[in-house]
């Protein structure tokens, strides 16, 4: 809708740039609740398709890191070709195509919902979460990565890229060099044969992180670049699938969707902190200070992960059961 508003608005000349920045937090605002609804029914969608959870969940990713490296190449093409006004329509009438897609594709049964107010609903959800002792050390470890991966991606290297008269090029390789990454990754989850270790997984991946994020020490050059974006890539592209699979499989089908929402927002938490740390520590130790700063937490994410007493023993099960 904010999408179809958008290309209305500038056909009227009514588009300016806070008309525009109110329609994205609208879309911003729904689009949230209905991701969350979305993934609260990859388990039947999963059962309907004859496919293993993880390995469902793991294809989900896949699609999004393709599109990641895909739409920018396609947005610049349609910028050079098309006029703004017939740009801004075709997007609208990608996110129809879109929401009608997910409406004849999701499974037309509602799934049960606890009794009782929306407040005692996200108290069950959350005494739910913090019961589980797997959930919360995946949700602790989740948040972490998540807030580190958010401020490098968005603060910290654009930053530095700037202050050293680098090109924007540059951080676009980057990102397409992660997005690769993670298909790999996905594409390896997807089709394995074995249930993986939740403690291998997270441990692996956070110790490649950090490994990814050291890399950037050594210099900003295209090559490291490209590398690290690939070692981040290949480290991060795991834990999505894994961390949903998790949720999906291991909580009351009553609770799911509150659980999946309250997990995602907590995921979420930290992010907007970290940027702002991140932006701070720029200006005030500079960026090899942050960049070790982020591969140490990172590294120590990575031996918690193998000493979590909530991971040790537990595998994502393929088929989405629990572990």
């Amino acid at each position: 809708m904010a999408a179809i508003a958008a290309a209305a608005a500038y056909d009227a000349g009514l588009l300016t740039i806070w008309v525009l920045a109110a329609l994205a937090l609208l879309g911003a605002i729904l689009d949230g609740p209905g991701g969350i609804a979305i993934e609260a029914r990859v388990p039947e969608i999963a059962r309907l398709a004859r496919l293993p959870l993880i390995r469902a969940n793991a294809i989900d990713d896949l699609v999004d890191n393709g599109a990641a490296i895909a739409g920018p190449a396609i947005a610049a093409f349609l910028v050079a070709v098309t006029s703004t006004t017939v740009l801004l329509w075709i997007i609208a009438a990608i996110n129809l195509l879109a929401a009608v897609l997910v409406a004849a594709s999701l499974p037309r049964f509602r799934l049960r919902r606890i009794a009782g107010s929306t407040l005692g609903q996200m108290k069950a959800g959350l005494g739910f979460i913090f019961g589980q002792p797997t959930l919360r050390s995946a949700l602790i470890l989740a948040g972490i990565g998540t807030s580190v991966f958010v401020a490098l991606e968005s603060i910290a290297l654009p930053a530095i890229l700037r202050a050293e008269g680098q090109s924007a090029a540059l951080l676009g390789m980057f990102l397409a060099a992660a997005s690769t990454g993670a298909i790999v990754s996905n594409v390896a989850l997807a089709f394995a044969s074995r249930a993986p270790s939740l403690r291998g997984i997270f441990g692996t991946a956070f110790a490649g992180l950090s490994v990814g994020v050291a890399l950037l020490l050594f210099g900003r050059s295209l090559p490291i670049l490209i590398a690290s974006g690939a070692m981040l890539g290949i480290a991060a592209g795991p834990l999505s699938p894994v961390f949903a699979t998790l949720l999906q499989s291991s909580v009351p089908k009553d609770l799911r969707a509150n659980v999946i929402g309250i997990s995602m927002s907590l995921v979420l938490l930290g992010a907007p902190l970290a940027a702002l740390v991140t932006g701070a520590a720029l200006d005030a130790f500079g960026s090899t200070a942050v960049l070790a700063a982020c591969s140490a937490l990172l590294l120590s994410c990575a031996l918690a992960a193998f000493g979590m007493s909530g991971l040790r023993g537990v595998t994502a099960n393929l088929s989405g059961g629990k572990g």
